[in-house]
This record gives C-alpha cells, sequence and structure tokens, in this order.
C-alpha cells in the first residue's frame, strides 16, 4: 500500500489522537494490535513505526500481553517490521527502563510494572471515563444540569490537596492520563467561566500545571513533538481564532455585542486610574534619587538568579529549543541581562518630544490586556478591539481607543507622558528575543522580608522572560499580525507565556526550600526564616489572558500543540490547515513570506513586559 493510501487509511491520525487522549478514538486490545500491525506492515515510514512504538509505550500491562501474545498477528509483523537498530534500540531502553522481564521479548505474562503505574484509586467522583463529565461535556451548560455537574465536581475537588489530586492522576496509565488532562481542562474553562471559589480554582490550576509539564516531558524532542501533536480539522479554524478573544458572556454562546455609550469616558478615566495605581506599584521609591549604591542588587547575582531561572525552564523545555547563555552586564561589558531602570532611562532620554510620545502610546495599548482597570471596562462594555499590525484600528472600540490615547498624550500640560514614561523606567521585566536581552529591576527594598519577596518575585520575572525568549519567530509574527496590543495577541504572546511559567514554578517548588537555591535568589537574607505563606505565587503575577490560553489548550485537546507552536513555530497546530483557512479570514495565520517580512519589522520592536497582576 503506498503512502497516500496509508494516509487515506488514517492509521497514523488514530494512533495520535488516541495517545493524546481524544474520548473519540478508544481502542481495546484487539484494536490496539490491529492499529501497531497496521502501522508497521507494508510500506511502513519511519513516522508510522514510531508511532506503533508510542503507542506500545502507552499500553497497560494488559494490552501489551493480549497484543504480544504469540498467534496474536503482532509478534511475527512486529520482529520484521523492527529491523532498523534504532527501533531496536529504543524498545529496549524502553523495556529495560520500565518493566520486568528483561531484554526479553515482549510475552504474555511477562508485561509487569517494574515499578507501580497503570493503577489508580477507584475514588467515585474521580472515575469520568463512565459518565458524561469525562468529555466535559455539560459543564460549560447554563441551565440547572450544568450547575449541578459543576457543585458536584467543586465540592470534590474541595476535598482534596493539588498534591493529592496531581498524585491520583499520574497513577493514571499514559492515555487515561491524557483523557484525564482534558477533562479536568474542560472544568477548569468551565469553572472560571462560570465561576467558583479562589481555593477550588487554585487547586484546579496547580493540578493542571503538574499534568501539562508531565505531558511535556514525556516528548523526546521536537520531531517527536511535531509527530504527536494532532493538527485540528479546518473546520475548528474560525473557532481556533476566536478563542484568543475574551470568553463570551454567555458560556458556550456568541460573543455579546459591544456597547459603546460611555464607553469613551469610561476608557478615558480607567487609564487615568491604571496610571495612578501603577505609578505607586512600579515608580514610588524607586525614581533616579533612590538609586543610591546601598539600595541596589548586584548584577552579579541577578546573573545567578538567571541562571537558575534557566535550569528550571531547561528541566520542562530544554528538549524543545535552545538559547545562548545569559550573562549580566558587568564593568562596562554588555551582556544579555541589564538593569531594566537604567536601560529605560538611558533609551527615554535619547528620544525627542515625538519619539517619547510614540513610546507612551505603544505602552498605554499595551495596558489594554493587563490586569488593571482599563482591560476591565474591555470586558463590562463587551469591548474586543482590533488594530491592524501597524496599530491603526479596526473596528469601532479600537477606534475609539486610539482617540483616548492620543488624547492623553497630545495634552502637554497634563503630565501623563511623563508619568507613562517614569512607568516604564520602573516596569519589573522585559525581554527582547529578537536580541537574547532581558531586562530586570535591582533595586533593594528596604526591609528584608519585602525584599526577601521582592527577589522571589523578580525569580518569577526571571524564569517569565527566559522562556520569551524560546518563543519561534514565526510564532512571534502570526501573534503580532493579530493587532499588537489586541487581547488575541496577549494571548499568544503574553498569556502562553504565564501558561509556561507556571508549568515551570509547579516543577521548581519542591526545590524552594534548598538553602542553595534561597542563597542565589535571597543572597544575604537566606539566613533568616522563609517566607513560606508569603511566598510569592505565580498565579498572583499571570496575566489575564492565561485563561484564552487554556481554552485553546481545551479546543485543541492537548497543551503540546501550544508548545509545538509556540516553541516550533508549527503554527496549524493551533490553527487548523493553513491552505484551507479562508483567505483574509479571522483564522488564516500568516503565509511563510508575510511571517517573514514581518519578523524582519519586529526587529526593532520592544518585547512585553509582564503587567502587574
Amino acid at each position: 500500500m503506498g503512502a497516500r493510501a496509508r494516509e487515506a487509511a488514517g492509521w497514523a491520525g488514530q494512533a495520535r489522537r488516541y495517545l493524546a487522549g481524544d474520548p473519540a478514538v478508544d481502542l481495546d486490545a484487539d484494536a490496539l494490535r490491529e492499529l501497531v500491525v497496521a502501522l508497521v506492515t507494508g510500506m511502513a515510514s519511519d513516522d508510522e513505526r514510531t508511532l506503533a512504538l508510542e503507542l506500545l509505550r502507552a499500553a497497560t500491562d494488559e494490552d501489551l500481553g493480549a497484543v504480544f501474545a504469540r498467534g496474536g498477528g503482532c509478534w511475527g509483523c512486529w520482529r520484521r517490521a523492527c529491523r532498523p537498530a534504532c527501533a531496536w534500540s529504543w524498545m529496549i531502553s524502553w523495556r529495560t527502563g520500565s518493566w520486568a522481564g528483561g531484554r526479553g521479548w515482549p510475552r504474555a505474562g511477562s508485561c509487569r510494572p517494574a515499578s507501580p503505574r497503570a493503577r489508580s484509586p477507584r475514588r467515585w467522583w474521580i472515575a469520568p471515563w463512565r459518565t458524561w463529565a469525562w468529555t466535559g461535556t455539560g459543564l460549560d451548560r447554563d441551565d440547572e444540569q450544568g450547575a449541578a455537574a459543576r457543585g458536584l465536581i467543586e465540592a470534590a475537588i474541595g476535598q482534596h490537596s493539588s498534591q493529592g489530586l496531581s498524585d491520583l492522576f499520574l497513577g493514571l496509565p499514559p492515555v487515561q492520563q491524557a483523557r484525564a488532562t482534558r477533562w479536568l481542562t474542560a472544568v477548569r474553562v468551565a469553572l472560571h467561566a462560570h465561576g467558583t471559589s479562589p481555593e477550588v480554582m487554585a487547586t484546579v490550576d496547580s493540578t493542571l500545571m503538574v499534568l501539562y509539564g508531565a505531558a511535556i516531558d514525556d516528548v523526546a524532542g521536537p520531531d517527536r513533538l511535531r509527530l504527536l501533536t494532532v493538527r485540528p480539522p479546518a473546520g475548528q479554524a474560525e473557532a481556533l481564532r476566536r478563542v484568543l478573544d475574551p470568553a463570551p458572556g454567555v458560556p458556550g454562546g456568541p460573543a455579546e455585542p459591544f456597547t459603546g455609550e460611555g464607553f469613551r469616558d469610561q476608557v478615558a478615566g480607567a487609564y487615568r486610574a491604571t496610571i495612578a495605581g501603577y505609578i505607586r506599584d512600579f515608580v514610588d521609591g524607586r525614581r533616579a534619587e533612590d538609586r543610591t549604591p546601598g539600595r541596589l542588587h548586584s548584577m552579579e547575582q541577578l546573573g545567578q538568579m538567571a541562571a537558575l531561572a534557566n535550569q528550571w525552564a531547561d528541566s520542562v523545555f530544554g528538549q524543545m529549543a535552545a538559547r545562548p547563555p545569559l550573562q549580566p552586564d558587568r564593568d562596562g561589558v554588555r551582556g544579555n541581562i541589564h538593569d531594566a531602570w537604567e536601560d529605560a532611562d538611558e533609551r527615554i532620554r535619547s528620544l525627542d518630544a515625538a519619539g517619547q510620545r510614540a513610546l507612551a502610546r505603544e505602552a498605554l495599548m499595551r495596558y489594554l490586556s493587563y490586569g488593571n482597570r482599563v482591560a476591565e471596562v474591555m470586558r463590562e462594555y463587551h469591548a474586543v478591539p482590533r488594530f491592524d499590525p501597524d496599530g491603526a484600528p479596526r473596528n469601532e472600540e479600537a477606534r475609539v481607543i486610539s482617540e483616548v490615547i492620543e488624547a492623553l498624550i497630545g495634552d502637554e500640560d497634563d503630565g501623563t507622558v511623563a508619568a507613562v514614561l517614569d512607568i516604564h523606567r520602573g516596569w519589573p521585566g522585559r525581554a527582547q528575543p529578537l536580541t537574547n536581552d532581558i531586562y530586570i529591576q535591582v533595586t533593594r527594598e528596604p526591609e528584608y522580608r519585602k525584599d526577601q519577596q521582592k527577589q522571589w518575585r523578580n525569580q518569577l520575572t526571571l524564569v517569565h522572560e527566559n522562556l520569551h525568549l524560546l518563543e519561534d519567530p514565526q510564532h512571534r509574527a502570526y501573534a503580532f499580525s493579530l493587532g499588537d496590543g489586541s487581547h488575541a495577541w496577549n494571548t499568544l504572546a503574553e498569556g502562553q507565556v504565564s501558561l509556561w511559567t507556571e508549568i515551570v514554578w509547579a516543577s521548581a517548588r519542591s526545590r524552594f526550600s534548598d538553602q542553595d537555591v534561597r542563597s542565589v535568589i535571597e543572597g544575604e537574607h537566606a539566613r533568616q526564616k522563609m517566607l513560606r505563606r508569603r511566598m510569592p505565587r505565580a498565579a498572583d503575577r499571570r496575566y489575564p489572558s492565561m485563561a484564552e490560553a487554556v481554552r485553546l489548550v481545551d479546543l485543541v485537546g492537548d497543551v503540546r500543540n501550544l508548545a509545538a507552536a509556540y516553541f516550533l513555530g508549527d503554527l496549524e497546530k493551533i490553527t487548523g490547515p493553513v491552505g484551507e483557512a479562508a483567505a483574509g479570514g479571522p483564522a488564516a495565520p500568516l503565509t511563510a513570506g508575510e511571517v517573514a517580512a514581518l519578523a524582519g519589522r519586529l526587529s526593532v520592536s520592544p518585547a512585553a513586559a509582564p503587567g502587574p497582576r
């Protein structure tokens, strides 16, 4: 059978969907054996053989016993199909690492887990594969049945810690674990849309970050990530684009229309309130006169913290992308970790009045999707401003916002430009992926407890900005094509990075109490008591658009799709087939030529910075 006929048969697609936990693809032992045989016989490609190996790696001990039973159809064909030494080496390495029975060929009775696996406690509420809840069906319904389903799940989750839930899900066989992760993602989306207690949401989020990290860690490199992730069908293209915008007013329903009455005055007032709040948070106590030598952390310490952040990120995503080592500025030698205030001040001083207004305009545009009063007004008025890649408004709300911003920065006696530039100097951190630069604040807090907290927030910022450096240029260009400063842009540029940051933070949490880690982050304060309950949480500094990033995971079914797009530039894993997207439509990503052109233009664009939470 030729390659086209094999593709038409859909065996590879079926394997991918099964491994990704798609509940529509459920294979018993006989069906699994038939699929493995189909993938390794005839004119099988290397990718098909690899998928067969992945199916076996994910199988339970009972299924493996049935698959390799003599006379069952898989024994001889598998031995013939796996002639390449690399396939045999991979299989042997997997078997000796994960299963009892030594190097002998898999046989019935020898497929016993070498360590506890594939068994999970049978608890009434965590067996959703037996009920409607397994696929999330009905969770988003805005009626009594939906409310009852969510209430049942909330009550059950509230009885358990995130550690307990994580252990429970991680004890499932791989495919069941993938399905459980899909289900919990749907639960998260529904609870966020309808509201729940902060405690329940924190438990769900903490559990999901562990499960997402485990799913990504299970992939052996970029090629395997491309192979295992499922491209959404063309019919999902519009939904995949719309999900990047704020959630509709009625869960599961269409987006509510923009209500423009009073919008202009509310936006102007929200901008002024937000600027006043940012002055308190980022400017007061951090002005030029406050930057005396005793009030600054050393760049050497920031370099050590960045190296630690790099190590933590690499433990989860290191197989996906590489970046040059991070070195702080020191002794007149410029590295790629910089004093954010000093660098911003130097830039501002180099600009004329028109350049300073342009920088203030750019900052105010980005306030639209940060966690502030401006973003609240956007939600209250169901405003989804759309701008083209050059910043020109595409709809009514975008036009009003542009006019408000021009009025704010156009009044020379108002002081808005100066205030926004002061905020820019004091912004916690930012990254410039095109030059691999990270900018971080180095000011000390006068009281040691507050300085401990500030340094842990700096560590969290370094993880976040470090992950910006791993973004593939094609993904960056596609995000900007959705409108610089738009919510859709922010979902891809910051909401996703907030998700990656929380996955890394969850992975590193067990090391927070290590004295070596504390010494790097806290410096001389490491001799004091640990922060414990005062430890900054990643969730407190996430972008609100992380909610849309999780909705995107829910829609595509696998967090690894987002990883393939973000780290590898495999955009079709979050957009659907490019060639089949409607030309000029909301889901059509850029062509290769457009990506190259836009990436070149972005080389002079400043990187985004994490907003306050």
